[in-house]
């Protein structure tokens, strides 16, 4: 497993001769500067339906209008400026994020038996099975990123399980009529995240559920000793004691690592685990950082959840059985 130390020093080396980091830096520092722009070009423009109202239907006196052309030149002009910037912000990323994005996942899982495929992802069908949203009518469906990831045997050998995931979006689309009959379409978004699934040889025996709705009927809420691990989790099963069987004491304190890196849901139902990440895609920059090689960490942290699905299913062969 990388550590973090090693992956900071390798995004280092592979960016201190890339002339463009230096300037995307600088606009990041910026960032909020953009922000306030933004703010107070929408505030302006906000203020002057007010004046406007005031200052035609009754003082109409010069100090308003006055007071409309100042808010609308400076609403426009803040706007227009801020927006630009954001958008040459949020260019410099997605340029570096095409232009590493393969090399660091190379680095990353160097040592692992997996492939990846930018433009690929999971099925309509296989996320639908696996989310429980199939009663949903999905309208728009698009993805990428799709990885595929070996879980190895007990003894490190390549095995014919796989965790295969990748980023999804998935939309309803919402049809409905103003107050002169006019239809309006508009898009609900139902999921946008990771998903991902590893299917196993044997069937497991019980389902079970983590901060996930059972897709079946006869699951409980199951709760445990740990008050703390209780207001965390939703655990529902359909057998108690096999679902104590699972979420043991060692389990629950990876599960508590695991949620403070990411929101997550499990599902463990026929011969299937379904993971998702409901709000987080795979490999994005954090854009809430202030240099590059600081927003490259989000990479790392989508790695170690990863790596630690994957540790967790080859070394407890009591339960997956692989």
């Amino acid at each position: 497993m990388k550590s973090l130390e090693e992956f900071k020093a390798y995004v280092h080396q592979m960016l201190e001769k890339d002339e463009t980091v230096e300037e995307i830096n600088k606009r990041m520092l910026h960032q909020k500067r953009d922000n306030v722009l933004l703010v107070v070009g929408i505030l302006s423009l906000l203020i002057m339906p007010i004046f406007t109202v005031t200052s035609f239907s009754a003082i109409k006196s010069i100090a308003l209008g006055v007071i409309f052309s100042i808010c609308l030149v400076t609403g426009l002009v803040c706007t227009i400026i801020g927006a630009i910037l954001k958008v040459k912000v949020l260019k410099g990323y997605l340029e570096l994020e095409e232009k590493y994005k393969k090399d660091v996942i190379d680095y990353l899982f160097d040592g692992m038996k997996y492939s990846y495929d930018k433009n690929r992802y999971i099925s309509q069908d296989e996320f639908s099975r696996g989310t429980g949203i199939s009663g949903y009518r999905i309208d728009r469906y698009k993805g990428e990123d799709y990885l595929n990831v070996n879980i190895p045997t007990d003894d490190g050998a390549v095995s014919n399980n796989w965790f295969v995931m990748s980023d999804i979006k998935a939309e309803e689309r919402v049809e409905t009529k103003d107050s002169e009959g006019n239809t309006q379409t508009h898009y609900e978004t139902l999921f946008s995240g990771m998903f991902g699934y590893i299917e196993f040889p044997n069937y497991f025996k019980h389902e079970l559920y983590i901060n996930r709705l059972p897709m079946t009927r006869g699951c409980e809420r199951m709760k445990l000793e740990d008050v703390e691990f209780n207001r965390k989790f939703l655990i529902y099963t359909d057998d108690q004691i096999e679902g104590r069987y699972i979420i043991t004491t060692d389990m629950m304190v990876k599960l508590k690592k695991l949620s403070g890196l990411v929101d997550f849901g499990l599902a463990m139902t026929g011969r299937y685990l379904y993971i998702t990440f409901p709000h987080k895609p795979l490999f994005e920059f954090d854009k809430h950082q202030k240099t590059v090689e600081e927003a490259f960490i989000s990479f790392y942290i989508d790695y170690l959840c990863i790596f630690s699905v994957v540790t967790e299913i080859a070394n407890n062969n009591k339960v997956f059985k692989i």
